[in-house]
C-alpha cells in the first residue's frame, strides 16, 4: 500500500505543456501525470547513463517492476512504481508499460551505437523508439479509460514520441533525422479520434513535422 502522497516524492519533471496535457485529462489526471513520470524517468536514465549496460540494467528493473502481478505486488520502495502499480488501470495497462520502456532501450542502444552514431542506421532506431515509445503511451491512457488502441492511434503516438525526442536532443546530430522520420510518418498520417489530452499531443506534433519542425525544447523536459 501506498501511504501519503508518493508524487511528492517522486524527482522527474514536467514541461508546462505537459502539465496544460494532465490539466485536459479530467478523471485520469493522476494516471497521465505518472505515465509522464515514468516517460521522464526513462528519459533521464539515457541522458545520464555513462555506460549503456547500466542505463540498460536501470531500464531493465522498471521493466521488472511493473511487470509484476496485481496479485503480487509488494512495495518496491521506490514512490513511482508503487503508485503505478496501486492505480485502478496498471493491470490493464502494463503491456503498454513495458512498450514504453522498450521504447527508450531502443534509443538507449542506438545512441551507444557507431553506426547510429555516424547515421547509417539511424532511422531504423528512431522508428524502433517512436513505434515502441509512442505506442505505449498512447495505449497506456486509452487503456484506462477502457479504449482499445489501433494502428491509427499507434502512428499517432509514433508521430508524438519523435517530434518530442527531436526537442529532447536540441543539437544531437540525431536531430535531423527525427524531424525528417517524423515528417514522413506525419504526410502519410490523418488524425484519429483522440481523447483530448492525445489530440493535443497528436495535433502539435502532427502540425510542426509537417512543417519539418520538432518540438521546441521548452515542450518537453
Amino acid at each position: 500500500m501506498v501511504s501519503g502522497n508518493p508524487l511528492q516524492s517522486i524527482d522527474e519533471q514536467l514541461s508546462p505543456l505537459q502539465e496544460l496535457v494532465i490539466a485536459s485529462a479530467r478523471d485520469q489526471r493522476i494516471w497521465l501525470r505518472l505515465l509522464l513520470l515514468l516517460d521522464a524517468r526513462c528519459s533521464r536514465i539515457c541522458r545520464n547513463a555513462r555506460e549503456m549496460r547500466m542505463g540498460q540494467i536501470r531500464l531493465a528493473w522498471l521493466r521488472d517492476a511493473l511487470g509484476v502481478s496485481v496479485d503480487n505486488v509488494t512495495e518496491s520502495g521506490d514512490p513511482l512504481v508503487d503508485t503505478l502499480r496501486a492505480h485502478p488501470a496498471y493491470s490493464a495497462s502494463q503491456a503498454s508499460l513495458a512498450q514504453i520502456i522498450n521504447g527508450w532501450e531502443e534509443l538507449l542502444i542506438g545512441l551507444n551505437t557507431a553506426e547510429v552514431s555516424s547515421g547509417q542506421d539511424s532511422m531504423a532506431t528512431l522508428r524502433a523508439f517512436a513505434e515502441s515509445r509512442g505506442g505505449g503511451f498512447f495505449g497506456a491512457v486509452l487503456a484506462a479509460m477502457d479504449q482499445d488502441n489501433s494502428p491509427p492511434i499507434e502512428q499517432a503516438g509514433a508521430i508524438w514520441a519523435v517530434w518530442d525526442i527531436a526537442g529532447q536532443l536540441t543539437h544531437d546530430p540525431l536531430v535531423p533525422a527525427a524531424v525528417l522520420l517524423g515528417a514522413e510518418l506525419a504526410s502519410g498520417a490523418s488524425l484519429p479520434s483522440l481523447p483530448r489530452p492525445l489530440a493535443i499531443l497528436a495535433r502539435l506534433s502532427h502540425a510542426d513535422l509537417l512543417r519539418r519542425r520538432g518540438a521546441p525544447p521548452a515542450m518537453t523536459f
